[in-house]
């Protein structure tokens, strides 16, 4: 049985399962939940509250299965419930997802009783959820409910001959309901049942092999992760001096800039006196000779900032320059140079282009002046949508708290909530697909 947890949030409920350390998510599995709006199965969501993975299911307006039948059931409302159910169990096979990944019990399974429209929870996980006997289920159902005593209840016997396990299939379980019920036949494609029960036992197999070398690998981890942790403490240090060391450096920076500013002033007067006649010519060069003390003691100011901070200046004027020259297109990156190989990039594969980032704090966003790559052309990218940052070589991604979020490998981010970026790992914008290299 699995522990899955009921939670309110303001006038939403959800129903949540919190993986375990020893969890392994069922890739195939969730990328066809979170892509696919499979009839009765309800939607899942990966998020992450805390340090915790959590699978969320929407159950708002829905009760259980229990609760819907409650102290008596009629024909039709059962029938109806099982007919919800093994067609959702049916469909799914269209998606590759293996009947041993959904929780089968009344407690789990919700209703929606104004469209009388039964849920199903299926968690993406590659561990068995159950053992893929629907026939037990359905008659486990039966067993346990109370059948209303007003209504000729003989068809209980019959949906117990069809659910003996020697002929049992899915197949004539929902075509039994359907003359039942009263209703047309539903078509659904073909499918070989053997042909996927092989194909699970060689994934079951491949997955055995797998579970052996993880375990030995698992320990090693452990002891890498605590020396991680260890870095990780060092370099939270080491960022907290360098803001120190960049707040001074601002300092600097804008002092230099005031300084800079009169300078171009004194510059402008003396090109205004060098136009006039040869008269006033001696003045022009005193004047010339007043802005040179000044300019001097400018590139003194800069000098002690360019010592400090020579790289990042260097990056701001290479990013103006690439700016300047792609006003007119959708994004707005920097030119690959044969340099550029050391630097990891984002590729997007819509617009055909390399970004190389080359900052500490590269910036992902729709405004150009202050984003390191520009996303015109779709509204919900907000100004300053995500940051890539460099730490210790290793780049991270993180959301500013927008609207449409960020998603990292189909994981939804939580603001300032930093994720360790990998070669190959897709980033989602509001639909913008970005993929992070590391290299070609």
């Amino acid at each position: 049985m699995v522990n899955i947890s009921k939670r309110n949030d303001g006038e939403k409920r959800f129903a949540e399962y919190f993986l375990q350390s020893d969890d392994r998510i069922d890739s195939l599995t969730l990328g066809m939940l979170v892509n696919n709006n499979i009839e009765g199965i309800n939607p899942v969501t990966p998020v992450k509250i805390g340090s915790d993975r959590v699978f969320k299911y929407d159950i708002t307006n829905l009760v259980t299965l229990k609760e819907y039948f409650g102290e008596s059931v009629k024909k039709e409302k059962l029938l109806k419930a099982f007919y919800g159910i093994s067609v959702s169990m049916k469909l799914a096979t269209d998606y590759m997802i293996n009947w041993t990944s959904f929780v089968l019990d009344e407690d789990n399974i919700y209703v929606d009783k104004d469209a009388e429209k039964t849920r199903i929870i299926c968690l993406p996980l590659l561990q068995v959820i159950n053992d893929g006997n629907t026939c037990n289920f359905f008659k486990n159902v039966l067993f346990t409910v109370q059948l209303d005593e007003e209504e000729n209840n003989d068809y209980v016997g019959k949906l117990l001959t069809i659910l003996n396990p020697k002929t049992y299939t899915i197949d004539k379980f929902i075509c039994e309901l359907e003359d039942m019920m009263g209703i047309e036949h539903r078509v659904f494609e073909t499918y070989n049942e053997e042909e996927e029960d092989e194909e699970v036992l060689e994934e079951t197999a491949k997955e055995s092999k797998a579970d052996e070398k993880a375990e030995e690998d698992k320990t090693e981890a452990a002891k890498v992760q605590e020396k991680a942790e260890e870095v990780k403490t060092e370099a939270a240090k080491v960022e907290e001096k360098a803001e120190e060391v960049k707040t001074e450096a601002a300092k600097v920076e804008e002092k230099a800039e005031e300084v800079k500013t009169e300078a171009a002033k004194v510059e402008e007067k003396a090109e205004e006196v060098k136009t006039e006649t040869a008269k006033v010519e001696e003045k022009a060069e005193e004047v010339k000779t007043e802005t040179a003390k000044v300019e001097e003691k400018a590139e003194e100011v800069k000098t002690e900032t360019v010592n400090k901070f020579e790289m990042k200046f260097k990056d701001d004027a290479t990013d103006d320059q690439a700016t300047k020259a792609d006003n007119n297109s959708e994004t707005t990156g920097k030119p690959e140079q044969e340099a550029d190989k050391n630097f990891p990039f984002l590729y997007s594969q819509k617009r055909d282009e390399k970004v190389f980032i080359k900052k500490e704090r590269f910036v992902i966003g729709s405004d150009k002046e202050s984003s390191d790559y520009c996303i015109k052309g779709n509204p919900k990218v907000e100004p300053n949508h995500a940051f890539i940052i460099k730490k210790e070589n290793e780049y991270y991604l993180s959301d500013n708290d927008t609207r449409e979020g960020t998603v990292l490998d189909h994981l939804s981010l939580f603001p300032e909530d930093d994720e360790l970026l990998r070669n190959g790992m897709q980033i989602e914008i509001a639909g913008e697909i970005l993929e992070f290299r590391v290299h070609d």
